[in-house]
């Protein structure tokens, strides 16, 4: 049983943190009990949220809604309703505000513009606002593992050897991009300071269906935290060329290079 104490106690209504709401806390392990506490600062109850769809009346002009709530959607933003269309938080997929404002947008060209828009998640950008910062976008390494049913290639930089990070004391994080066998960009994490800035331009080139190649060809400025994925990039020329096959292929066309260059 794992029990929470304050000062030393559990928490009561008398001790001012209520039932269940601890706020400073000690380890006390008894060997001989199944009961154990752990130290904490505070607790953190991340329980999600869900739509709250029940008073709209949606059942009366036809649109439907999941289990839990959520409205049903297609590609498109658009609901079972005819010429409704919904996005955001209450079609339960991903609850960032971002999102919802790209959502808006693109509800509003399909619904008053006619425009065919699908309402894309492959490139959008994940941020969790921790210290370090944790952004992502695309696929994960395990992810694109059972999409490709095959190893992705994997580029990583640590931030131990980025000068920004180390002139401002923040050398903890790296960057790790994934890709496919023909280096076409499927997804990056990126742990560190400013990565919710730095994911940006990963997203893009994804978007756009690009190779890391092309962002080991994009100049960044120097010293910057946008650099830390650009040079885990730099890395697909030594897997292309510095393998064992590569290396062959290389020599070989060097020599086709020098014989044209210096005929005999």
């Amino acid at each position: 049983m794992l029990v929470l104490q304050r000062n030393g106690r559990r928490p009561t209504e008398e001790s001012g943190a209520g039932p269940g709401v601890p706020t400073a806390g000690r380890s006390d392990v008894d060997a001989e009990s199944t009961e154990y506490t752990i130290p904490f600062d505070r607790i953190l109850v991340a329980a999600g949220r869900a739509p709250q769809t029940d008073d709209l009346g949606l059942e009366s002009v036809g649109v439907e809604r999941t289990e839990g709530g959520a409205i049903k959607v297609n590609d498109y933003l658009r609901t079972t309703g005819s010429h409704i269309y919904a996005g955001g938080d209450v079609i339960g997929q991903l609850q960032f505000t971002h999102v919802a404002a790209y959502h808006g947008l693109t509800a509003v060209a399909n619904g008053l513009f006619r425009a065919r828009r699908k309402a894309e998640r492959r490139w959008m950008p994940w941020v969790t606002f921790t210290d370090p910062e944790i952004a992502r976008v695309g696929l994960t390494e395990a992810e694109a593992m059972d999409q490709l049913k095959r190893d992705p290639l994997v580029f990583r930089h640590d931030h131990s050897t980025l000068d920004r990070a180390l002139t401002v004391g923040r050398g903890v994080g790296f960057s790790k991009l994934v890709a496919d066998r023909r280096g076409r960009l499927l997804g990056a994490t990126i742990v560190g300071t400013a990565a919710g800035e730095s994911i940006a331009e990963v997203a893009r080139l994804i978007k756009d269906k690009r190779k890391v190649s092309d962002m080991s060809q994009m100049v960044y400025a120097y010293p910057t935290f946008s650099l830390s994925a650009s040079r885990a990039a730099t890395d697909w020329w030594a897997f292309k060329f510095f393998t064992p096959k590569g290396r062959r292929r290389f020599a070989r066309a060097l020599s086709i290079l020098r014989r044209v260059d210096h005929p005999r």
